[in-house]
């Protein structure tokens, strides 16, 4: 019985030091979970699920978000998720999360906007995101049912972006279809080459589009069980 007591004591101060750390890395290094409490951070909450250093700037987010949502239910019909949007236009803003790409999608809840990602094609590309999140479950988070190389390619594709304006030849595109889990993408796109990866993603999604049709994809996608069920669903 003592040593069971002992052991529990001990077991609870680990847990209790444990839990400090994490609080007090929140609270003092930048990081992207702060952006589940942004207005601890200075990010003032400006309408229900919109947070910016600029409130001034709202009726343009809101614009955007609502494009954004639009563009998503084409291949999203059944839409299930309601992201707050964090918008940062200076970089006192970005600084509270560290390092940031254009846009950044946490999950189904949460994405953030960069200054320098203002723009309609980050704002689709980010709510695509969101969605393919969205018919994820529990289940995915060791092996995510849609390839990272789809999830990415699939958020170009709807963006508008043209696929970046580029000819990836077919080597390219067979290499970023090797990018299965987000370790390997970031891997791949360890080189900075982002145009290039990213443009190979969405034309392997165009040319899958170009076979099934932008309906029988969606369709598929939203009939998948597994990652293995998923990619045998698609047509090469």
């Amino acid at each position: 019985m003592v040593l069971r007591s002992i052991l529990t004591g001990i077991s609870s101060a680990i847990c209790s030091s444990i839990m400090v750390a994490i609080v007090l890395l929140y609270f003092t290094q930048p990081n992207f979970y702060r952006a589940f409490t942004p207005t601890l951070f200075g990010i003032e909450k400006v309408a229900p699920r919109v947070f910016t250093d600029r409130p001034d700037r709202l009726a343009s987010i809101q614009r955007a978000i609502k494009a954004a949502e639009e563009n998503a239910a084409v291949f999203f019909p059944n839409q299930t998720a309601s992201p707050s949007y964090i918008v940062c236009f200076t970089t006192k803003c970005t600084d509270v999360f560290g390092p940031l790409p254009l846009g950044l999608t946490l999950g189904f809840h949460r994405i953030i906007i960069a200054p320098n990602g203002f723009n309609t094609r980050v704002f689709n590309h980010e709510r695509v995101h969101i969605e393919l999140h969205a018919l994820m479950d529990l289940s995915d988070l060791l092996a995510p049912r849609y390839p990272v190389w789809f999830n990415e390619g699939l958020a170009e594709f709807l963006s508008g972006s043209k696929c970046l304006s580029v000819l990836p030849t077919a080597q390219s595109i067979a290499r970023v279809k090797q990018a299965v889990t987000m370790r390997q993408w970031n891997d791949m796109v360890s080189d900075k080459q982002y145009r290039r990866h990213y443009g190979s993603a969405c034309r392997a999604v165009e040319k899958i589009v170009q076979f099934t049709g932008e309906k029988r994809l969606s369709e598929l996608v939203h009939n998948a069980k597994s990652r293995t069920q998923f990619i045998e669903s698609l047509p090469f």
